[in-house]
């Protein structure tokens, strides 16, 4: 550890490398540092100060989950790695309470559950979880249950798991035998695709994929839930033209960011006491930002850029598939109480997922 950030960045190919970048935050610098190892296809990353979790794809197609211990100097040593049953775990998180990695594999309908080891390694599998349920078939990829993305809350004893193909937030007890204990839903063929809870509320925040609407929904521990608002992330076009990314709540719960692609930008929201969210602004991205976080003093907006991937899914007019892979960092200036762009461009072909370690003391 040291005073400054590290980013942790993935390519997505069929020799994707794990990249680190060293971000010092007082002199506005960005410089790399080196490639940690090669990876095939890698869908995700997860961090904690200890330890770093990869999700990729074997030689065979399946789901492979890689574990690094964080060095001193940032540098990542390998643990172990583990085959897993799947297809290409979308999203992978952590629960601190069970001590396990919780992955999200939207092919296959399924949450996967592992241990870790004492060395922080990843250990025996524990559960699989498939979810039956329906697909909306209003809108793309909407043929059958798909989790996109499950992160815990209540510091593990809950899980949030956001279906995209059947316009379902679950929410799931985080102990024991995993199942679900109830669930939300949203407008038809909304998509639901990235969470974000609120740091002290019981309060978590959505980003759908295919309506690029932002939902916030309040919950407790006794396994209630409840949409509470819901507001368009789209300001500069129609919803025809563009996709939900990602969204990210700063770890002081003052702001919450929300990526569109296609649009290429991020909106900027802020929070009140009670959770709810009110528009402030609207900053311009290079491209299709896919991945956002914020450093630890929320005055750091990273935002990694992805390259247009044609799934089939979606129609966008060329000038809107313009992406190229990279990272971008927006500065909060306090004074002005905005977001700015600092200028700072790195370009990473086939940039994909990324990971975010604030050393400074």
């Amino acid at each position: 550890m040291n005073d400054s950030i590290c980013l942790y960045i993935c390519k997505r190919d069929e020799e994707g490398a794990l990249l680190r970048y060293n971000f010092d935050p007082q002199a506005c610098v960005l410089t790399k540092m080196g490639t940690e190892d090669v990876l095939r296809y890698v869908a995700c990353l997860a961090i904690n100060k200890t330890y770093l979790y990869t999700s990729s794809l074997d030689c065979a197609g399946n789901n492979l989950f890689s574990a690094y211990s964080i060095q001193h100097d940032d540098k990542l040593q390998l643990i172990n790695r583990q085959a897993a049953s799947g297809f290409d775990a979308t999203y992978i998180s952590l629960n601190p309470q069970t001590e396990s990695l919780v992955a999200s594999d939207f092919l296959a309908s399924t949450l996967l559950f592992y241990g870790f080891r004492s060395d922080g390694g990843i250990g025996k599998f524990r559960q699989l979880l498939q979810f039956q349920d329906k697909g909306a078939i209003v809108g793309p990829r909407q043929d059958a249950s798909h989790p996109h993305c499950t992160i815990a809350a209540e510091g593990g004893s809950i899980l949030l798991t956001a279906d995209l193909g059947c316009d379902k937030l679950r929410l799931l007890n985080g102990t024991g035998s995993v199942c679900q204990i109830s669930e939300a839903t949203v407008p038809a063929g909304s998509g639901l695709r990235h969470l974000a809870v609120h740091p002290t509320r019981n309060v978590v925040y959505a980003i759908s994929e295919i309506s690029s609407d932002i939902f916030v929904f309040r919950f407790n521990t006794c396994g209630e839930l409840k949409l509470t608002q819901t507001l368009s992330n789209l300001h500069c076009s129609g919803r025809d033209g563009s996709i939900g990314g990602d969204i990210a709540v700063s770890p002081n719960g003052k702001w919450l960011a929300a990526s569109n692609r296609g649009e290429n930008n991020i909106v900027l929201y802020e929070i009140d006491g009670n959770g709810a969210i009110y528009y402030h602004d609207t900053v311009k991205t290079d491209g299709w930002a896919r991945i956002l976080r914020f450093d630890a003093t929320s005055e750091y907006l990273f935002a990694i850029l992805e390259e247009f991937i044609d799934v089939g899914a979606y129609s966008f007019p060329a000038e809107r598939c313009a992406s190229t892979g990279g990272i971008q960092i927006f500065h909060l200036d306090a004074a002005q109480n905005e977001f700015q762009d600092t200028g700072i461009r790195e370009t990473i072909p086939k940039a994909y997922a990324a990971a975010v370690l604030d050393g400074r003391k």
